[in-house]
């Protein structure tokens, strides 16, 4: 009997049969035994070798990890499970003796992308998610079932031939609608494949081995402060600010009286008619008001030093009063235009509140920010409150929660002064074997970009405004247009037209007074007047009389003169 040395199989394993893209964590090969004349020896065993060569659709670059499984000989089927999803494996088989290996052929199998079945945890978040009362509806939710079924793709060995997304249940039957959405993120886990809405930026890690994918951008993060610009708010902040200089002008006021003494006491002597001589009460009285007069520069004139030290006390009064008024306007008129100026908007040391646990509360930390940690915050309406009650300072939230809360933050007197523009918005989390779908996702939301731009600007108009201030459109508007200026002018015209009333209605009855009193005093006038006109009646024909009286003695006067000098003149013709 001869014996000849043995060999390697000389031909590969034949008719290799490859039963993938049945599931995503499996697939399975079968073949055919080597023929014997084609054995060469004693066949020991098949052995597989495989390694993934593919994963999300990227080839895997670098050094590749193998796996080799040795198989009896009578071995011609094998099924290898706990695989990854959306993965490619090249693989070999072949046949061995103890002298090598045959030939070897390189394959591939493939796995599905996704599982049969995906579970989906959510919170209540208008107007990505509602609620009908049975289960969570939306623009949002019907978005990710279609990204799911387009991007997972058909998978032969599932009944439907796609994935499901569930939303109304997980796996292990708890509730998938949670509370609020730091909720949702303690919810996270390998058993949750899709979380969602997030808020959050492309890169963000909401938990370990976990994608973050943005879907919906927001216009950012809003920074509501309390409205200081408000026009109630200014008038009060303006009356505040004009009486904090009460101190200085206690100073002033106390200066000028002193001043005022040294009036009355240097001019006293001299000019006692303004500065009364020996009465204190009175003379420092004037002091002060000439000393008030002079600070204010008005200068009625009414009083008037005349000594030499009153008028030197005078100069040295006016330079201090002067420079007196002079600050107390400058300061008067810097404090209106702080109230007036809008405020900058800093974070660093500034009294933050932002949800708990939320992309705000942790880029606020970034920030230095002074986050009130007495509360932990889980609403929007608790962190307004604390603001409205001058807790703190600013409510950091995105833009999107402060949905229809316009007329709210109006009536709170708070605004959105600041929106920080961070490259942000609403998207999901994926989780488990769903994060090597991140590259098929994005490719959906890029295809659906203009879907999602549609959905965005529909509820545009719910989005509260931005308050940006103009210190003149603010001056404009508090002294033109507001309600406050409506009111004060409304309510000064009614004055007005009241003390008009009031002044017709006192002339009136001071009228009326005067008039009985002249109605009492007619007939003691009416007789006086009588008499009156009697008595000039009376002296003008008593004088009438008296002149023609006068006149008459001086004409017989003449007469009798005219006829004694006649009796002379005869007497002398009768002598002769």
């Amino acid at each position: 009997m001869c014996k000849t040395l043995e060999d390697a199989p000389s031909v590969p394993v034949p008719n290799i049969q490859i039963i993938d893209m049945q599931s995503s964590d499996w697939w399975s090969i079968s073949w055919d035994p080597i023929p014997v004349e084609n054995v060469n020896g004693v066949l020991l065993g098949y052995r597989l070798i495989y390694y993934m060569s593919y994963r999300s659709g990227q080839e895997i670059s670098g050094e590749k990890q193998k796996y080799t499984i040795e198989f009896d000989p009578f071995t011609h089927y094998y099924k290898q499970t706990n695989l990854f999803n959306y993965a490619i494996y090249n693989f070999s088989i072949v046949g061995f003796t103890s002298a090598g290996s045959s030939p070897a052929q390189e394959f591939q199998a493939r796995t599905c992308k996704c599982k049969e079945v995906l579970f989906a945890n959510s919170f209540i978040k208008d107007p990505f998610v509602l609620f009908d009362g049975k289960k969570v509806i939306g623009n949002f939710v019907n978005f990710l079932q279609d990204m799911v079924v387009q991007s997972c793709d058909i998978c032969n060995g599932y009944s439907s031939k796609f994935s499901k997304l569930y939303f109304d249940r997980t796996k292990f039957g708890g509730n998938p609608v949670k509370n609020s959405e730091f909720d949702l993120k303690l919810s996270i886990s390998n058993d949750i494949d899709i979380s969602f809405p997030i808020y959050g930026r492309n890169g963000y890690e909401i938990a370990t081995n976990t994608s973050f994918m943005l879907i919906i951008q927001s216009p950012g993060i809003a920074a509501v402060q309390r409205d200081e610009q408000n026009a109630d708010v200014m008038l009060t902040k303006m009356i505040l600010k004009v009486l904090n200089v009460w101190s200085f002008l206690l100073i002033s006021y106390v200066l000028g009286s002193l001043f005022g003494i040294f009036f009355w006491f240097t001019d006293q002597f001299i000019n006692p008619e303004q500065f009364v001589i020996g009465n204190a009460l009175k003379g420092i009285l004037s002091g002060f008001w000439f000393a008030f007069i002079t600070m204010t520069t008005i200068g009625y004139g009414d009083l008037t030093p005349r000594s030499f030290f009153a008028k030197l006390v005078s100069i040295i009064w006016f330079i201090i009063g002067l420079s007196l008024n002079s600050i107390i306007i400058g300061f008067i008129v810097t404090n209106i235009t702080t109230v007036t100026l809008p405020a900058d908007f800093i974070m660093y040391d500034t009294k933050v509140a932002a949800l708990q646990n939320s992309f705000e509360y942790k880029t606020a930390v970034q920030r230095n920010s002074r986050l009130h940690n007495e509360s932990y915050y889980k609403t929007i309406d608790v962190m307004l409150d604390d603001l409205q009650n001058g807790n703190i300072d600013i409510v950091y939230i995105d833009v999107y929660y402060l949905f229809d809360y316009q007329k709210i933050l109006e009536r709170r007197l708070l605004k959105v002064a600041f929106i920080d523009t961070l490259n942000t918005g609403y998207g999901i989390v994926l989780s488990g074997s769903t994060t090597a779908l991140l590259t098929e996702f994005k490719s959906f939301i890029k295809e659906k970009s203009v879907t999602l731009m549609k959905f965005t600007q529909a509820f545009q108009t719910r989005l509260p405004a931005l308050k940006t201030e103009n210190t003149q459109e603010t001056i404009a508007y508090l002294y033109t247009k507001s309600s406050q200026y409506k009111t004060s002018l409304i309510c000064l015209g009614i004055l007005l037209c009241l003390m008009t009333i009031f002044g017709l209605c006192m002339d009136f009855i001071k009228q009326s007074k005067k008039n009985k009193i002249h109605n009492k005093l007619n007939i003691t006038d009416d007789i006086e007047e009588l008499v009156s006109n009697f008595r000039i009646k009376f002296n003008a024909v008593a004088e009438q009389i008296t002149q023609d009286h006068q006149e008459n003695y001086v004409r017989l006067f003449n007469l009798k003169k005219r006829y004694y000098n006649k009796s002379d003149e005869f007497s002398e013709i009768m002598s002769l």
